[in-house]
C-alpha cells in the first residue's frame, strides 16, 4: 500500500539517518498521519507500506532521480492508495472525531395535493466534488498521478470515508455508488491503463490524446512545493501513455508525434514563470497556471501542416531522463507574418494587421502579460483543419480553423 499525504513531515530518511532507521523507527517519532497509516494497513492485513519520505533518500538528487523515474510502477502495482484527504499536513492524521448524524442525509416527507406522501432524502449534489476539491491534499500536483494510476484509493476525510477505483466511486452515505444526480470528478477514468487497447472500435491515438489533454488540464491547476518537480510529478502518467502510444517520446511535455499540435498549448488566464529556469519557453512546463491543449477528432477533420519541426534539442545537467534541464532549442521552418501585439488588459486579444494572410477572426492569448503598449511581433501558422460533417448541412462544413504561435523578438 502507498500513503498519499500532505506536507510538513520532519520524519525522513537521509544519508545520515538511513543506517539507524534500517534498524528501527520509533512509532513516537512518526507524524500522526504516518502512524494512522500503519494502523490502517495492519487492520487490512497488509504487510508493506510505501511512504515517500521514508523510501526515497531526502536531499539526495541521485536517489531522487533514480526513484522518481519508477513512480508509475509504485502507483500502478500498489494494492491501494491511502489518501489523507482530510488532513492539512502530515500531522493531521487519517482518523477524525466526527458527528455521525451530520454525515447522514436528511430525510424529508414530500406532500403534494392529490399525490401520496413520499419519503425523500436531501443531499448536496456537489458533495463529492466539495469533499475532494476543498481538500488541501487534492490541490497538490503530485496527487494527480497518484489518484489516476493507483488501482484503488481510500479517501480519509474529516466527515466520512471515500473510495475510488476503475469501476465506481463510493462514500459512506452512498456505499453502493453515487446516484446520477451527484456530480463526480471522474479522475480515475483518465487512467490509461484502464482503457482497452485491443478494442477495434476505439481510435487509440485519439483516445490517448484526449486523455492527455484532460490530464494536463487537471495537473496544471495544482500546486508544487518544489517548483523543479513540474516534470517529475507527471512522469508516471507520461511513461504509461508513452507505452500505449507505441513508445512515443514526450519532449518536455510535448509528444513528438503531435508536436505541432501540442505546441499550441494555451492558458485561459495569465500564467506565472518560476523564479528559476525550469523548461524552455515553448513548453507548458515552463510556466505555472491552468493550461489547455486542444484535442480534435482526426477522423472528422482534414488537417494540413504549415510548418516543419526541423530539430528539437533538450540539454540536461546530468544523464537522468528527469534531470534538471539546462537549456532547450527548437527549430521550426514555416512562413512568418508580421503583426502587432496590442496593449490589452485581458488575456485574449485580436491579432491585427496580418499582412498578406488570408485568415479572418484571428485571436491570440498571452502566456504572460508584460506589454505596456502596442509592439511588433510575428505570427507562425502551424496547421489548419476543416471539419468534415458527413451528412450534415451545417455551415461549419466550410469553415477553416488555424492554429499557430505568436513570437516576440527577444
Amino acid at each position: 500500500m502507498k500513503l498519499s499525504r500532505g506536507n510538513g513531515s520532519n520524519c525522513e530518511i537521509t544519508e545520515d539517518t538511513i543506517e539507524a532507521m534500517k534498524e528501527s523507527i520509533s512509532m513516537q517519532s512518526l507524524p500522526k498521519t504516518f502512524g494512522d497509516a500503519i494502523t490502517a494497513v495492519k487492520r487490512l492485513g497488509v504487510r508493506y507500506l510505501w511512504i515517500d519520505s521514508l523510501c526515497i533518500i531526502q536531499g539526495s538528487s541521485i536517489d531522487w532521480q533514480a526513484e522518481s523515474s519508477h513512480m508509475s510502477e509504485v502507483y500502478q502495482n500498489g494494492l491501494c492508495n491511502l489518501s489523507a484527504t482530510g488532513a492539512s499536513d502530515s500531522q493531521g492524521g487519517l482518523f477524525f472525531n466526527r458527528d455521525l448524524m451530520s454525515v447522514l442525509p436528511r430525510k424529508v416527507l414530500l406532500e403534494w395535493i392529490g399525490v401520496e406522501k413520499v419519503e425523500a432524502f436531501v443531499v448536496d449534489t456537489d458533495m463529492w466534488e466539495r469533499f475532494l476539491v476543498e481538500s488541501p491534499l487534492i490541490s497538490r500536483a503530485w496527487v494527480v498521478q497518484e489518484r489516476i494510476l493507483s488501482p484503488r484509493v481510500i479517501h480519509f476525510g474529516q466527515t466520512q470515508l471515500g473510495w475510488e477505483c476503475h469501476e465506481k466511486q463510493f462514500c459512506e452515505i452512498f456505499p453502493r455508488g453515487f446516484p446520477s444526480s451527484i456530480s463526480t470528478l471522474g479522475l480515475k477514468n483518465l487512467d490509461p491503463h484502464h482503457h482497452d487497447e485491443d478494442d477495434p472500435s476505439v481510435d487509440w491515438r485519439e483516445n490517448m490524446s484526449r486523455i492527455w489533454s484532460r490530464i494536463v488540464g487537471h495537473y496544471s491547476k495544482r500546486k508544487l512545493t518544489v517548483e523543479s518537480d513540474k516534470e517529475a510529478a507527471i512522469s508516471g502518467i507520461a511513461a504509461r501513455i508513452s507505452q500505449l502510444r507505441g513508445n512515443d517520446t514526450l519532449i518536455v511535455g510535448l509528444w513528438s508525434q503531435e508536436f505541432l499540435e501540442d505546441l499550441c498549448w494555451y492558458s485561459d488566464d495569465f500564467v506565472v514563470q518560476p523564479k528559476k529556469f525550469r523548461a524552455p519557453s515553448w513548453s507548458w512546463l515552463s510556466v505555472d497556471g491552468s493550461i489547455s491543449i486542444d484535442c480534435r477528432d482526426h477522423r472528422l477533420c482534414n488537417q494540413v501542416s504549415w510548418a516543419i519541426v526541423e530539430d528539437v534539442q533538450v540539454s540536461r545537467i546530468n544523464q537522468s531522463p528527469l534531470g534538471p534541464i539546462r537549456s532547450g532549442r527548437l527549430s521550426l521552418r514555416g512562413t512568418l507574418q508580421k503583426t502587432y501585439l496590442p496593449y490589452s488588459p485581458r488575456n485574449t486579444f485580436r491579432v491585427w494587421n496580418l499582412s498578406g494572410a488570408r485568415i479572418e477572426g484571428l485571436s491570440a492569448r498571452r502566456d504572460t502579460f508584460q506589454a505596456s503598449e502596442t509592439e511588433p511581433a510575428w505570427f507562425l501558422l502551424l496547421y489548419t483543419y476543416r471539419y468534415q460533417y458527413e451528412g450534415s448541412n451545417s455551415s461549419h462544413k466550410k469553415e477553416l480553423y488555424g492554429h499557430g504561435i505568436v513570437l516576440r523578438q527577444g
